[in-house]
C-alpha cells in the first residue's frame, strides 16, 4: 500500500512487476471525491483501518490523506500493522528487528536483512516509496555518515514521525512474526525444543511491549489532533478478533469512542495487557480466550500424528527406518487420525521426526537450525527502531534468490545447499541453555558450557565430526538443511 512503481523494461527480475498501491489508494480518494461525495471540508471525518500489510497502509497513507484533504479530520485505526519491533537490547542494534529463531536457539544474534546488509548488499527501492516516507523520518535516519533511508520503511521507526492519530490494534504474540518472519518451528515434536519456543514466544513478547512503550510515552516528535490510542492482547494470533476483549471490552467498542473523542472510554484507550508469568516464570500469552489466543505444546499436528502413529503399531518397529517405512504404508490410516497437513509435507516432516525421536536420544532441532551469524557489528548508538520484515519487505536485493544450481554455483555470493547436513548437537539429558549466562563465572561452573570470546555455549555447539563425536555429551546426527537451495554465502557460507 506505499508502492509507486510501474513496471518496465529494466534488467532486473523486479522490473516487470508493479509495486503501486500508493498510487492505487490515491486514485480511489479521486473517485471517491469525484463520484462519492467525499469532500474537504470540517464535516468530513475519515477513519483508515486495514489488517496486516493494509494495517501498515492505513499507519502510512493518513498524512497523505490529511494533506489532500486539510480540513477534514483523518485518523487511522491499523490492526496487525506494527511491522515489527525493534530488536532488544543485548541482541541485534535496534535498527533491526529481533534475532531470528535459528540464531537465538543457538544463543547468537541475526536474522535474514541484517545478514543481508552486514554482507554488503545495498538496499533497493523496490515498491520506489522513498518519497512517500515521513519527511523528518529522512531527516533523522539519513545525513552525513549514514544513508539509513530504508529504516523508515518500518513502523516502528518511521512512528514518531507521524502525524495521523493512530489508534494500535496488535497483539503481543503475533503468529506471523513468530513463525514467518521469526521461522521457528511451528510443529516441534521434542519437549526440550518447546521450552526453547516459549522463551523465543517471550522474548518477542517483551520486544513487542518494548515497541508499543512508545504510544503510552507520547513519543511522537510531530503535533497531534489528540493522543494515539493502543490495544495490545496477550494473544497468539495475526488478525484481531472483536471477540478478543481486554477487562471485559472489545477494541470495536474502544476505536468508536477514541474516534469521536466521546469520553465513554477512555481509560481504555492504552491498553497492553500484563497479566504475570506462568509456573514456569516465564511471560507467554494469557488473555482468557484460551481457543484463539494460546500455542500448545505440543501442536494439535504433533498430538494427532502421535497418536496415529501409536494406533498403527509403528512405533513398536525395531528401529526408525522401519518405523518410516510403517507409517508409509499406514499413510491412510494416519491422515484419517488426523495426522495430514497443508501442504502434506508438513505431516511428513512430523512423522519423520516422531520417528526418529522415538529411537534415538535427541536434542532440540532448534540447535541445528542455521549457522548462526557473528556478533553484530554495526554500531548499538544507532536510534531504536524495528526490523525490516522478513515477509513484507522486498527492498533488500538477493542476488540468490531461486536460482538453480548450475546459476547459483557461478555466482560468487551464493552458495547451493542440499537437503540435509550433518551438525552437532547435545544429547537429551545434557541439554542446557548456556547463553543465559553473560560472564565467565557461572558459565565455567556448568560442566556442559563453554566461555569463549566473551559468550556462553553449549561445549557440542559448531563441533566437527570428530570433536563431536569425542564429547560425551554430544552426538552427530543429519538434519533438514535450512539453507536448501541457492542462499546467500553470507547467510549459509
Amino acid at each position: 500500500h506505499r508502492g509507486t512503481a510501474e513496471a518496465t523494461d529494466g534488467p532486473e527480475w523486479y522490473d516487470q512487476y508493479y509495486f503501486d498501491g500508493h498510487l492505487n489508494f490515491r486514485a480511489i480518494v479521486e473517485k471517491l471525491i469525484e463520484e462519492r461525495g467525499l469532500t474537504n471540508s470540517a464535516d468530513t471525518k475519515v477513519l483508515l483501518a486495514g489488517g496486516s500489510a493494509g494495517g501498515v497502509g492505513a499507519i502510512f497513507n493518513g498524512d497523505w490523506l490529511q494533506k489532500r484533504l486539510p480540513l477534514a479530520s483523518v485518523k487511522a485505526a491499523p490492526r496487525s500493522g506494527w511491522m515489527t519491533p525493534g530488536a532488544l537490547p543485548g541482541d541485534l542494534p535496534a535498527l533491526f528487528r529481533p534475532s531470528n529463531y535459528a540464531n537465538f536457539s543457538a544463543g547468537t544474534h541475526g536474522n535474514d536483512e541484517y545478514l543481508l546488509l552486514q554482507s554488503g548488499v545495498p538496499p533497493v527501492d523496490l515498491w520506489k516509496m522513498r518519497d512517500e516516507m515521513p519527511a523528518r523520518c529522512l531527516d533523522h535516519f539519513v545525513n552525513d555518515t549514514h544513508d539509513l533511508w530504508w529504516a523508515c520503511w518500518s513502523v516502528h521507526n518511521a512512528y514518531k514521525y507521524i502525524e495521523t492519530p493512530l489508534f494500535n490494534i496488535h497483539n503481543q504474540f503475533d503468529t506471523n512474526i513468530i513463525y514467518s518472519q521469526g521461522e521457528m518451528p511451528k510443529d516441534a515434536v521434542a519437549p526440550a525444543e518447546w521450552h526453547t519456543n516459549k522463551r523465543y514466544i517471550e522474548m518477542l513478547g517483551k520486544a513487542h511491549r518494548r515497541s508499543f512503550q512508545q504510544i503510552l510515552d507520547d513519543a511522537p516528535v510531530v503535533t497531534k489532533l489528540h493522543p494515539d490510542g493502543v490495544f495490545a492482547s496477550s494473544c497468539a494470533t495475526h488478525g484481531n478478533s472483536v471477540g478478543i476483549e481486554i477487562d471485559g471490552t472489545n477494541w470495536l467498542e474502544i476505536v468508536g469512542d477514541w474516534f469521536f473523542q466521546r469520553g465513554r472510554l477512555t481509560e481504555h484507550y492504552r491498553q497492553v495487557e500484563d497479566c504475570g508469568t506462568d509456573p514456569d516464570g516465564l511471560a507467554l500469552p494469557c488473555n482468557a480466550d484460551e481457543d484463539r489466543c494460546r500455542i500448545s505444546f505440543p501442536s494439535p499436528l504433533v498430538e494427532a500424528c502421535k497418536e496415529a502413529i501409536d494406533d498403527t503399531g509403528c512405533l513398536n518397529e525395531k528401529n526408525e527406518k522401519k518405523c518410516l517405512r510403517c507409517a508409509q504404508r499406514n499413510q491412510k490410516q494416519l491422515e484419517n487420525g488426523g495426522c495430514t497437513s497443508k501442504p502434506i509435507s508438513i505431516a511428513v516432516t512430523v512423522v519423520e521426526d516422531i520417528c526418529i525421536f522415538n529411537y534415538k536420544v535427541t536434542a532440540a532441532p532448534s540447535l541445528s537450525s542455521s549457522k548462526p551469524s557473528s556478533t553484530p557489528s554495526l554500531s548499538r548508538s544507532l536510534s531504536s527502531s524495528p526490523s525490516l520484515s522478513h515477509s513484507f519487505v522486498p527492498s533488500l536485493k538477493d542476488p540468490c534468490v531461486d536460482l538453480r544450481k548450475g546459476k547459483c554455483n557461478k555466482k560468487n555470493e551464493c552458495v547451493y545447499g542440499k537437503k540435509q547436513v550433518k551438525v552437532c548437537l547435545e544429547k537429551e539429558r545434557w541439554e542446557h541453555d548456556c547463553s543465559q549466562y553473560t560472564k565467565k563465572n557461572p558459565c565455567g561452573e556448568i560442566d556442559v558450557c563453554k566461555f569463549k570470546n566473551g559468550k556462553c555455549s553449549h561445549r557440542c555447539a559448531g563441533l566437527k565430526k570428530l570433536k563431536c563425536e569425542e564429547e560425551r555429551f554430544c552426538m552427530y546426527r543429519k538434519v533438514p538443511n535450512p539453507c536448501l537451495g541457492c542462499q546467500l554465502a553470507a547467510k549459509c557460507g
